[in-house]
């Protein structure tokens, strides 16, 4: 009984001996794939890292790593180091470098009329929104249209309306306004339509179950994006 309890503790040992090597060699193996370069392994087997202590016995020593060869000057471990140093090759910034190109393309414009858009926004069409208020309500009381082409008639209703930036006409039809920026008036206030072109838009009343519904027509109209 004495010597079967032997056996088995020397069965076991050699199994966690054999299992425990097996799992340095996978570990060795997995460190050479992941860091070529980290450590190599010696005649014996044992595994030779730089800097790492292994036990022996009741002693602890440290282990150089193992080289076959001459040593490296340093010169080569540096380029050793660039090689395996990871970045972005030509291809990679090309195509980044397209890519910015095309949303710049694209956003760019879009920018540039968002800007116009909001200056016009901005300067003109509150004293346009009281015009087209002042013809509503007109309309709505009396029953028919104001005589646009008597400048009297269209003077009253641009009365209460900020005009400094733009001058404000009878259109081509009955119920139309032109609508021609002026920056001349007033510089300071009026500067940022300066660059606007074309400078001019119409904006046209249509009569609908009582009803004015205006919508938008001309250059500046069509450059913005509003008809």
């Amino acid at each position: 009984m004495k010597s079967f309890k032997i056996a088995w503790k020397k069965f076991f040992k050699a199994l966690a001996h054999g299992l425990l090597k097996f799992l340095a060699r996978v570990s060795d193996d997995m460190q050479r794939r992941v860091y070529p370069q980290s450590g190599r392994r010696r005649e014996g087997g044992d595994i030779a890292r730089p800097g790492i202590v292994l036990r022996q016995g009741t002693r602890h020593t440290t282990r150089r790593p193992f080289r076959s060869g001459p040593t490296q000057p340093k010169e080569d471990l540096m380029l050793l180091k660039m090689k395996e140093s990871k970045g972005f090759t030509l291809v990679e910034l090309m195509i980044v470098v397209a890519i910015i190109g095309i949303l710049a393309a694209v956003a760019v414009p879009f920018y540039q009329r968002y800007v116009k858009k909001a200056r016009l926004t901005s300067l003109v069409f509150p004293g346009l929104h009281a015009i087209q208020n002042s013809i509503s309500s007109y309309y709505s009381v009396k029953g028919s249209a104001p005589d646009l082409s008597d400048d009297d008639i269209l003077e009253s209703m641009a009365r209460d309306a900020d005009t400094a930036c733009f001058d404000v006409e009878q259109g081509d039809s009955t119920l139309s306004l032109k609508i021609t920026l002026n920056t001349s008036r007033n510089a300071s206030k009026c500067g940022p339509l300066a660059n606007l072109t074309p400078n001019s838009f119409s904006v046209v009343a249509t009569e609908n179950a009582g009803k004015l519904t205006w919508s938008f027509s001309g250059g500046l109209a069509k450059e913005l994006g509003l008809e």
